[in-house]
């Protein structure tokens, strides 16, 4: 996609601002926004929409967006006052002003691994044609945004459980190096179940899930069905309540095809061999159609316990037989299984994984990699775990080790593995183009759709995803009334600024579960229905929605739903000042999470917690809080994270008083911004830690550190707060003149960049320069230029500073009943807001009149 505006071109996919003589270099961020801005033209964005779509999760404070502002007038050439690209409406936020001439260019098609010839091939973003033969069947992580439906805004979970495609896709048996065999559309839906146990004890019940993991396998090598995934097939299990039987009834199999838009069931049973003297089983197993119950295909073999992993390869063959389909070349399943003991390891956390229990799944993992540590499906399943759980690091390790061990596995299995690889290792536009390349070889396979435009979603790539979203439904039938699909438009849709029909497709992803019988896939909706609502202002209205996910989450035993809605209802709540009930529920999601283990989501929720605990003024609280944040970033490696908290912490630190702790944050903070390449970070830390040096009166060391900030730091509204602190270093160390002369340079700059609260502390040290240098009138004009920023700001903070700075002035002049009038008035605001510091300047200031 690209914009035209005046005599620049603005490339979204090549991530480039061009202009007569080049491209014009911004950095990642600031592109966002600008791309953000023209996209929404001319719609006016708040800072809050802003900080949800450019900076997402985590972000250091609303200055962010003015600082980007501020950077990208200085780049177009832009004004402030007469803008010719972007304007400020007061008190509303931003909007991109320029005539945009010409849009929706198409942009070059990506090079994709040849696609099979035969089939047709989904479409491409900018193709209007959708894939020529329809076939039947069909299948959530956010971008960076500050947002409520993957833990709302700081619960955004860095990997969400990938849906298990290693077990589920249609996979083409050939080396790493030949060529696809044209795949086959319209082909059968088939939902493996887990077979019944019947006359084995409870102990072997883990083999029924074992047998349809192999089944599931073997199916898929062929490539002529299209298998449900086994998280699909597990959650339909919770959602029907289903028991493990040989066979089903017609009410239930029509049941279990309208919840998962399948076409046939296959279902079975183990049992012991009567007599055997070798502990033989017979495993039986039979497909049925799902809209009359008929039998279509059926099978059995015996095997001892230790040959179960073949003995299901070759019912996986009969069955291929009975139903009339090619079986394949060779037994795959000895590829992947050397034992029965690992497959029952890692069958059991299969289970447990679609359970979302991935700490208990985790240390089984662990047990069947060291049984088979070349294993690259285990690999795989392992690094989901640890994603889950926040081990961002050792899921990219294992995620390697998946794919350098799984050189011989089919090529769509691979491309899968590759594409989850590439998203943890932040390569996501590469991400894209491994599900696209999947898309295209199985274009009736909707499991990929939909993971596609999950991809190109987390990539940035909006529209396309839609487009992707679009051509799912026009093409597979079943792909039509999916939950799923309505609900991932619905995040799109708020992505994109566009609430209403966020709200809209969230509703119809309701109505569309409960036609399916997917309550399950409800809460997901309910909880995008309330983010939507609670952007467009209706905060009652999405509190209520976050109880009926809730409500249905605890009905349908899903602890990480409800522990979802629990912390998307925290957020409203505090937004709308209910803190005591915020706090309450914060506390109960964090002992929740701490028992699923879920480190990186308990981090970030600590993290909002702190602010809470903040904003009541419970400093020690915060302080603590912010600890546990530090130490679990520490143990999952969360680098980029633990920047911002060992910021935070050391803030508190600081207001707490204890400025060896503060440094020793910042120090280390600073070392972490170097270490990972991160500007921004490391001149605000640079900046924090200067001014703790300059409050300990080591005024060489502070020079040095605001010096080298101002050398880092990119944006103006960046280097104007570090022009700031050498201002105010000039004032502490006697230098006025030079002093005043950065303070009325710094009243330009932030007049310029639009930055009132900036411009008023400004104006403040000012005044307060200009009287000790013996300038009443001036003094008194910038303490007035305070008070009319704070009355516009509705400031009681800065209207206390302007009524300090008048009494100071009223002092120096023997004003003495003005200067006790306007200290008190400074004195009851600063109660108000807490600041000790100046409560007791305003008390002595006090008196001295009385004395």
């Amino acid at each position: 996609m690209r914009y035209r505006f005046a005599e620049l071109t603005l490339d979204l996919e090549a991530g480039r601002l061009e202009g007569p003589d080049g491209e014009l270099p911004l950095r990642p961020q600031t592109f966002r926004l600008l791309a953000v801005l023209v996209e929404e033209a001319p719609r006016v964005l708040s800072q809050d929409e802003l900080l949800d779509r450019v900076w997402g999760a985590e972000h250091l404070s609303s200055n962010s967006v003015r600082q980007a502002v501020s950077e990208l007038r200085s780049v177009l050439g832009d004004s402030a006052n007469r803008p010719q690209y972007i304007a400020t409406v007061h008190r509303r936020g931003y909007r991109f002003v320029a005539d945009l001439l010409a849009a929706d260019l198409e942009r070059e098609e990506e090079a994709l691994p040849a696609a099979p010839q035969a089939a047709p091939q989904p479409p491409r973003p900018g193709s209007a044609l959708p894939p020529s033969s329809p076939a039947p069947n069909g299948y959530e992580t956010r971008p960076a945004q500050r947002r409520s439906p993957a833990l709302s805004p700081t619960l955004i979970l860095a990997a969400t459980l990938i849906t298990l495609a290693v077990l589920a896709g249609a996979w083409w048996w050939t080396s790493a190096d030949s060529e696809p065999e044209p795949a086959t559309t319209n082909r059968p839906s088939l939902a493996v179940l887990p077979f019944a146990n019947l006359g084995l004890g409870d102990d072997e019940r883990w083999m029924g899930s074992a047998v349809a993991e192999v089944l599931r396998f073997e199916l898929a090598t062929a490539g002529q069905l299209r298998l449900v995934p086994g998280e699909t097939v597990a959650r339909m299990s919770r959602e029907l309540q289903l028991e493990r039987l040989a066979d089903y009834g017609g009410e239930t199999l029509a049941a279990v095809g309208s919840n998962l838009g399948v076409e046939w069931v296959l279902a079975g049973a183990y049992l012991p061999v009567t007599g055997s003297e070798t502990g033989e089983l017979l495993l039986q197993a039979q497909v049925q159609r799902t809209d009359d119950a008929a039998v279509i295909g059926w099978a059995q073999e015996t095997c001892t316990p230790d040959e179960l992993a073949p003995a299901a390869a070759r019912l996986a063959r009969a069955l291929q037989t009975s139903l009339g389909l090619a079986t394949s070349a060779e037994e795959a399943a000895g590829l992947w299984m050397p034992d029965t003991h690992t497959l029952r390891l890692y069958s059991q956390a299969l289970e447990l994984l679609r359970r979302k229990e991935a700490e208990e799944a985790r240390v089984l993992l662990e047990q069947a990699l060291h049984r088979s540590p070349d294993n690259p499906l285990i690999h795989d399943a392992l690094s989901t775990a640890y994603g889950f759980l926040g081990f961002d690091a050792r899921a990219r390790d294992l995620s390697r080790l998946a794919l350098e061990h799984g050189e011989d596995l089919p090529r769509s299995l691979r491309l899968a593995i590759e594409a989850r690889a590439l998203a943890l290792e932040g390569q996501k536009d590469e991400a894209v183009a491994r599900w696209q390349a999947l898309w295209q070889f199985y274009p009736d396979e909707a499991e990929h759709g939909l993971e596609l435009a999950q991809a190109q979603r987390a990539a940035g790539r909006y529209q396309e995803a839609l487009e992707t979203l679009d051509a799912l439904r026009s093409t597979l039938p079943a792909a039509q009334g999916d939950p799923r699909i309505s609900r991932l438009e619905s995040d799109l849709f708020a992505d994109l600024g566009d609430f209403a029909i966020s709200r809209d497709k969230a509703l119809q992803a309701i109505e569309e579960a409960a036609q399916r019988g997917t309550p399950l896939l409800a809460v997901d909706a309910h909880r995008s229905h309330a983010w939507a609502l609670g952007r467009l202002g209706d905060k009652a209205a999405a509190l209520a929605a976050l109880e009926r996910a809730e409500a249905l989450s605890v009905q349908m035993r899903n602890p990480l739903g409800r522990i979802f809605a629990l912390c998307d209802r925290a957020q409203v709540l505090q937004r709308l000042g209910r803190l005591d009930e915020a706090e309450a529920i914060y506390r109960e999601v964090l002992v929740l999470l701490r028992q699923r283990g879920t480190r990186k989501a308990e981090a970030l929720t600590l993290n909002n917690f702190a602010s809470l605990l903040a904003s009541r003024g419970d400093l020690p609280g915060a302080r603590e809080v912010l600890e546990r944040s530090v130490e679990l970033k520490r143990e999952i490696g969360d680098s980029r994270g633990l920047v911002t908290s060992l910021t935070n912490l050391s803030n508190v630190h600081r207001f707490l008083g204890d400025l060896t702790a503060a440094a020793a944050y910042l120090e280390e903070s600073v070392e972490q911004a170097r270490q990972l390449g991160l500007p921004e970070q490391l001149g605000a830390s640079l900046r924090s830690l200067a001014y703790l040096r300059l409050r300990e009166e080591r005024f060489e060391v502070a020079r040095a550190l605001f010096n080298e900030a101002l050398e880092v730091s990119a944006s103006e509204e960046a280097k104007a707060e570090t022009r700031f602190g050498l201002a105010t270093l000039a004032r502490k160390t006697g230098e006025l003149e030079e002093a005043q002369r950065h303070f009325e340079q710094l009243v330009r700059d932030y007049r310029r960049l639009e930055a009132p609260e900036s411009l008023a502390h400004t104006f403040h040290s000012l005044g307060e320069v200009q009287l000790l240098r013996g300038e009443p009138a001036a003094s008194r004009n910038s303490f007035e230029e305070v008070m009319t920023l704070a009355r516009s700001l509705e400031s009681s903070m800065l209207e206390a500073y302007a009524h300090f700075g008048l009494g100071r002035l009223a002092e120096e002049n023997g004003e003495l009943a003005t200067a006790e009038t306007e200290l008190r008035r400074a004195l009851d605001l600063f109660l108000e807001v807490g600041d000790e510091e100046r409560i007791e300047e305003c008390r002595a200031a006090l008196a001295r009149l009385k004395a």
